[in-house]
């Protein structure tokens, strides 16, 4: 009975020091993301903060038993996540693009996670206004125009036709 005792309180340690590692190798995996538009570092600091305030809600909901059930597998998720992209859409909102796999099963349906946030800035604080999953397979959506580039350039798939009037 005692070496029973031994091997769950040595199993036990090994699981928690685990999970300190991978916390750990995820808070120092983060990279900056790739900002387009015309967004201050604060702007995108906060966009980063509220859509990770928004992985923790999901991960964490509520204090049910069901949440403490899959407490290592949302743990995993929040820590794995990343963010890679933002992209200033229209006036004051935001669309995010990074991973979060927390697979889950609701009432009806299996959810897989997200790997798309749009955000609006309401007054001075950004808020999550959806989430969204791309399938694989399916390609994503088209980036935003940056300067330089023609209207015909975009149209025609960046080939070189033209509907200017120029040569």
């Amino acid at each position: 009975m005692a070496v029973r005792h031994k091997m769950a309180i040595c199993m036990a340690i090994c699981f928690v020091l685990l999970f300190a590692g991978a916390a750990l190798v995820g808070l120092f995996m983060r990279r900056t993301p790739s900002v387009y538009g015309n967004f201050s570092q604060q702007e995108v600091a906060e966009i980063v903060q509220a859509v990770r305030r928004d992985m923790w809600g999901e991960a964490f909901p509520d204090s049910s038993w069901r949440t403490i059930k899959r407490t290592p597998r949302a743990l995993w998720a929040v820590v794995t996540a990343r963010i890679s992209e933002v992209t200033q859409t229209v006036g004051n909102r935001a669309r995010v693009k990074g991973r979060f796999r927390l697979q889950s099963i609701t009432d009806r349906y299996a959810r897989l996670g997200w790997d798309s946030w749009t955000l609006k800035k309401e007054r001075t604080k950004w808020t999550v206004q959806g989430r969204s999953l791309t399938p694989q397979g399916l390609p994503r959506q088209a980036t935003t125009l940056d300067g330089g580039v023609s209207f015909s350039e975009a149209i025609s798939n960046k080939s070189r036709l033209s509907y200017d009037a120029r040569p």
